[in-house]
């Protein structure tokens, strides 16, 4: 038998993204600090749930997690100045420092829901300027041929991570309680901090040829061009606006804030619906109601997980007849997952809606990063990320109200419309239907003036 030399091998396609350093720190600073926020994220919607048995305090406790990332428009025009790696390092620390206050509120005999949803809004605030970061630093360590499968990466890393370590809060909580986990999370920010202090990201002007930056670790390699005056900033934050406006990506944006509203009015009330279900007989998600809560989230989770996992199979299919099919069959599952009314085929169910989800979730990122130059993309990204930040908590405040008069399953329910929503927005909208596969994207295509 003839044995192929190991030359004659094929190399896995992500082999040569993780070969890159500058990627590798980035990815796994990501990871740790999206772990540290799953375990977060059912702590304190749980927590708030316990102290007050309320599904409007719970919306409230998601709204208020929420609601800072309106901000983070305001907060592009300073990343697209700023040197990333410390930009990155700034808001994993600050987060680190606000999270420890409701342990130490505990250990203190003071801990109460005021502190617990005081805190939650502080924590998010803390780290607005991270996610813009992060996508503005991955097409200048990677070079824009790899870009689909980087994304590919990071949807795996938020997803995968995010749906595991819900599910194993739900266990968590059941187990040991909420506040431990508070704990938990700050040291997953310190770890975090510590990757992106490692990490050297280059200047637009030299990402084209991404890959290892030029520099020894120092970060600086990074470009700073200063604090802009009010008046530069107004017109870089304007800038960001008007490529949204002005090109299909508002549209895009238009279309995922209808399932966004919706998808928040049913996160609202999820540690209601939970408790109305009841508690899967599963060891790994935990005994009580809290079980039943991260299997839930954690089901959402792992359906967009593994629609990230197959998302570079869809590259080269026209993604606006793709996008509408697909959020057609999330709505169809939702529905019978609400209809079934049991804890582990509801997950099942609830997971399979997602998939579509996850899929649209890495392309578009790709559809962004590649259609919009390098010096405004923390601005456009950050935008966009606003946007869905003002619909969202207003989903979950008013989900978490309609919870109380109406029940928290007719809430969740309701999400299936916010799906049919975005499926018709693809269909009726021309520039959305007729939009090209993500890998034929021109650069540039949504830059300043372009058509």
């Amino acid at each position: 038998m003839h044995l192929a030399p190991l030359g004659g091998l094929r190399r896995h396609p992500l082999a040569d993204l993780f070969s890159n350093r500058a990627f590798r720190l980035l990815f796994g600073g990501r990871a740790v600090s999206l772990a540290g926020d799953a375990l977060y994220a059912v702590a304190a919607t749980w927590l708030v749930y316990e102290l007050t048995g309320s599904t409007a305090y719970a919306g409230l406790a998601s709204a208020l997690a929420s609601a800072p990332g309106a901000l983070r428009a305001f907060v592009g025009p300073l990343v697209d100045r700023s040197r990333l790696d410390r930009v990155l390092v700034g808001a994993e620390l600050a987060q680190a420092l606000v999270v420890v206050v409701v342990p130490l509120a505990a250990w203190a005999g003071a801990l109460s829901v005021g502190v617990v949803l005081v805190t939650i809004p502080l924590v998010a605030l803390a780290g607005q300027a991270g996610p813009p970061a992060q996508n503005a630093a991955l097409p200048r360590v990677v070079d824009g041929d790899r870009l689909a499968r980087a994304n590919t990466a990071f949807q795996v890393a938020s997803r995968g991570v995010g749906s595991l370590g819900r599910a194993a809060g739900g266990a968590a909580v059941a187990a040991v309680g909420a506040v431990p986990l508070y704990l938990a999370d700050a040291v997953t920010f310190l770890v975090a901090a510590a990757a992106f202090r490692a990490l050297v990201v280059p200047a637009a002007a030299e990402a084209g040829g991404a890959g290892e930056p030029g520099s020894d670790g120092d970060g600086a390699a990074d470009d700073s061009s200063g604090l802009p005056s009010l008046g530069a900033y107004v017109a870089e934050l304007r800038e960001g606006v008007a490529v949204v406006r002005e090109s299909a990506v508002g549209a895009m944006v238009a279309a995922v804030a209808v399932t966004t509203f919706a998808g928040g009015a049913s996160v609202g009330v999820l540690p209601g619906y939970a408790d109305a279900l009841g508690a899967p007989s599963l060891p790994l998600v935990g005994a009580g109601d809290a079980g039943t809560y991260g299997l839930l989230v954690a089901a959402n989770g792992a359906g967009a997980f593994v629609g990230s996992l197959v998302a570079t199979r869809f590259e080269g299919v026209p993604f606006g007849r793709m996008t509408a099919a697909g959020f057609g069959l999330s709505a169809a599952c939702w529905a019978a997952g609400v209809a079934v009314s049991a804890p582990l085929p509801t997950a099942a169910l609830f997971a399979l809606a997602y998939v579509p989800a996850g899929v649209y979730n890495v392309l578009v990122l790709t559809v962004v990063q590649t259609g919009v130059p390098d010096g405004l993309l923390g601005r456009v990204t950050a935008v966009v990320g606003a946007v869905s930040s003002v619909v969202g908590p207003v989903g979950t405040l008013l989900g978490g109200a309609a919870g109380e008069a109406v029940g928290a399953g007719r809430v969740v329910a309701a999400a299936a419309v916010g799906f049919v929503g975005v499926a018709a927005a693809w269909v009726v909208v021309p520039a959305l239907r007729r939009f090209p596969a993500a890998s034929e994207v021109e650069p540039g295509r949504f830059g300043p003036g372009a058509a």
